[in-house]
C-alpha cells in the first residue's frame, strides 16, 4: 500500500488532482466570503471578540464587550485577529481562516484516499467533501468548527500513516495536531481522535499499539502547546474563568446542556441531511466496503464515523455542525465507492451499484428542486425570496434531469459540479435577499450617529453582537428585561440603551426615569429602539 506522502501518492496525476481541488474549492467557496453580512449566532460573536483582541493588543484573555470571553480557547480567535490585522475586519477577511481550514481538510482527505486507494479515489473523495452541504457552508462561515475539523482530520491521518508504515514519528505529529485542536475548542480536540484511535485498536485487538505510540512524548507535546496559554489565562482572568472554560463550557455542556438540547436520535436524521447530495451513496459504500475494501482501512473509517456519532449522540446538547469532523471519513467511503465502480465496468454488481448511485443522486436534486419551488408561497412575505426560490428550484430540477441522463461513469464529477454551481447561484441571488431581511446597516448606522464614542451603552441580548459589531460601539452591559434594565436606567449619568419590543414596552408601561427615543429600526424581523436617559 502506498504511504501517505510517497512518490506514488504524489505523482503527476495526484498533483494535477490537488490543483483541480484547490481551483474547484476556490471557485465555489470564495464567492460566498463577501456575499453575506455576519449572520448569527457564531459570526458576529467571533468577529466582535477578534476586533477587541486587536484593539486591546491582548492575545491571552479574549474580551467580549468588556467581559472575559471563556467559551473556547483562543486558537481560532488568533487566526481571526491575524486576518483582521492583515486585511481589515470585513466579512470576507474574517471568513478566510475557515476557507483555508476547509481547503486543508479537502487536501488531507485527497492525500489519505489517494494513498489507500489511488489518485482517482483521492480526487472523488475531495470533490465529495468539498460539496457536501454542511462542509460547503462551514467553509464560508466564521466559527471554530472548520478549524477543529481540519486538525482532527489531520491528527487521524497522521495516526493512519504511523500505524500503517510503522514510522512512529508520525504519532508525534498526531499529538501536535490534537493539541492544536484542543486549543481550538477545548478537550473535545483530543477526545475525538482519541476515541477513534482507541476503538479502532480495540476492534483490531491491538491495544498494545497504544504503548508504542510514544505517550510520554505526546504528553509533553500537549503540555508545551496547551498549558502555557491556560496558565497565563488563569493568572490574568482568574481561576473562576479558567475553571468555567474547562468544566462548564466542556464537561457540563456535554452532560447537562443549557441550549441546543436535542433527543438522542437527533443525528439519525441530521447527519444524512448534512451529507446531501451524497447521502444515498453512503449506504452503498458501507455495504460494498464490507466485501471489497481492505479490512484495516475500512475499520478505521467505520470507527471514525461511529465513535463521533455515538459520542455526540450521548451529549445532551447537539448541533449538526458537531459531527463535521466525521464528514471526511464519509467522503472517503463515498469517493472510494465511486472510483471502484468506475474502474470495474465489467463487474455487473458494481455496474448496477454505479447506476443506482447515479440515479439516486439525481433524485436528490429533483426533490430539492421541487421542495424549493413548493416553498415559494411560504416565502412570499420576504422581498425577493419568491423569485429566488423559483430560480433555484428550476435549476435543481434541471440539474437532476441532466444527472439522470449523464453516463454513470461521469455522474459523480457532474454531481459535484452541479452542487458547486448551485451553491454559487444561491449565494448570488439568495444571500442579498437575506441581507436585506436582516437589514443590519440602517439601524446600526443611526446608532453610530446618535451615540458618541465612549458613551455608556447597554444592548439587549438578542442582536447584541450584531449591533455592537456594525455600530462600532462597545456595550457596557447586556440588558435583560427586569432588574438589570431598571438599574441601568437609574444610573446617575447619561446612558443609552438598545431595546427590543418586549423591553421597550416595559419601559413604556412602568415607572422609569425620564428618557428620550432617539431611533427605531428593524433587523431580521425584530424591532429595536434606541433610547437615552440623560
Amino acid at each position: 500500500m502506498a504511504t501517505l506522502l510517497s512518490p506514488a501518492a504524489s505523482s503527476i496525476p495526484a498533483g494535477r488532482h490537488r490543483l483541480i481541488l484547490v481551483l474547484f474549492c476556490a471557485a465555489i467557496w470564495l464567492p460566498g466570503l463577501p456575499a453575506r453580512t455576519l449572520w448569527p449566532t457564531d459570526e458576529p460573536r467571533y468577529s466582535l471578540v477578534a476586533r477587541e483582541m486587536i484593539a486591546r493588543g491582548d492575545l491571552v484573555v479574549p474580551i467580549r464587550n468588556g467581559e472575559v470571553y471563556h467559551s473556547q480557547p483562543p486558537l481560532f480567535l488568533w487566526c481571526e485577529a491575524a486576518m483582521a490585522a492583515l486585511a481589515g475586519d470585513s466579512e470576507a477577511a474574517l471568513r478566510v481562516p475557515s476557507f483555508l481550514a476547509g481547503l486543508g481538510g479537502v487536501l488531507i482527505v485527497h492525500a489519505l484516499a489517494s494513498a489507500w486507494f489511488g489518485p482517482g479515489a483521492g480526487l472523488l473523495s475531495g470533490l465529495v467533501l468539498a460539496t457536501d452541504i454542511r462542509y460547503l457552508l462551514q467553509a464560508q462561515w466564521i466559527s471554530t468548527d472548520m478549524l477543529l475539523c481540519l486538525l482532527v482530520t489531520g491528527s487521524l491521518a497522521c495516526f493512519a500513516r504511523g500505524y500503517g508504515t510503522g514510522r512512529r514519528g508520525w504519532y508525534l505529529v498526531c499529538y501536535v495536531l490534537a493539541s492544536a485542536a484542543t486549543m481550538t475548542k477545548g478537550p473535545v480536540g483530543f477526545v475525538l481522535p482519541g476515541l477513534v484511535i482507541v476503538s479502532f485498536l480495540a476492534l483490531r485487538r491491538d491495544l498494545g499499539e497504544i504503548l508504542r505510540m510514544r505517550l510520554f512524548s505526546g504528553t509533553l507535546i500537549f503540555m508545551v502547546i496547551v498549558l502555557p496559554w491556560y496558565l497565563m489565562f488563569w493568572h490574568r482572568a482568574g481561576g473562576e474563568s479558567a475553571l468555567d472554560l474547562v468544566l462548564t463550557q466542556s464537561f457540563r455542556r456535554y452532560v447537562s446542556a443549557w441550549n441546543n438540547q436535542q433527543p438522542w436520535y437527533y443525528f439519525l436524521w441530521r447527519l444524512p441531511a448534512d451529507l446531501l447530495p451524497w447521502t444515498p451513496v453512503l449506504p452503498f459504500a458501507v455495504w460494498v466496503s464490507l466485501r471489497r475494501m481492505p479490512d484495516r482501512d475500512r475499520l478505521l473509517l467505520y470507527c471514525w464515523i461511529a465513535a463521533m456519532f455515538v459520542f455526540f449522540s450521548i451529549s445532551t446538547g447537539k448541533r449538526g455542525v458537531y459531527l463535521l469532523p466525521a464528514h471526511p471519513a464519509a467522503a472517503i467511503l463515498i469517493g472510494w465507492l465511486w472510483d471502484a465502480a468506475i474502474r470495474a465496468p465489467e463487474d455487473r454488481s458494481m455496474a448496477r451499484c454505479l447506476r443506482w448511485c447515479s440515479l439516486l443522486t439525481a433524485f436528490v436534486f429533483v426533490v430539492a428542486g421541487i421542495s424549493t419551488l413548493a416553498s415559494r408561497s411560504a416565502l412570499a412575505a420576504i422581498e425577493g425570496a419568491g423569485p429566488a426560490a423559483s430560480v433555484l428550484g428550476g435549476l435543481g430540477l434541471a440539474a437532476g434531469t441532466v444527472l439522470a441522463l449523464t453516463p454513470p461513469r461521469r455522474s459523480p464529477h457532474a454531481a459535484a459540479l452541479a452542487t458547486g454551481l448551485l451553491a454559487v447561484v444561491a449565494l448570488v441571488i439568495a444571500a442579498p435577499v437575506e441581507n436585506r431581511r436582516r437589514n443590519q446597516s440602517d439601524f446600526t448606522a443611526e446608532l453610530t450617529r446618535q451615540v458618541p464614542e465612549g458613551a455608556r451603552l447597554g444592548i439587549v441580548r438578542k442582536g447584541f453582537e450584531e449591533i455592537s459589531f456594525y455600530s462600532g460601539r462597545t456595550a457596557e452591559i447586556e440588558l435583560e428585561t427586569g432588574r438589570s434594565l431598571r438599574d441601568w436606567m437609574k444610573e446617575p449619568e447619561t446612558v443609552y440603551a438598545v431595546l427590543d419590543r418586549r423591553s421597550y414596552e416595559q419601559v413604556l408601561s412602568k415607572s422609569f426615569p425620564p428618557w428620550d427615543l432617539l431611533a427605531r429600526g428593524e433587523m431580521a424581523g425584530r424591532e429595536y429602539f434606541l433610547i437615552v436617559k440623560r
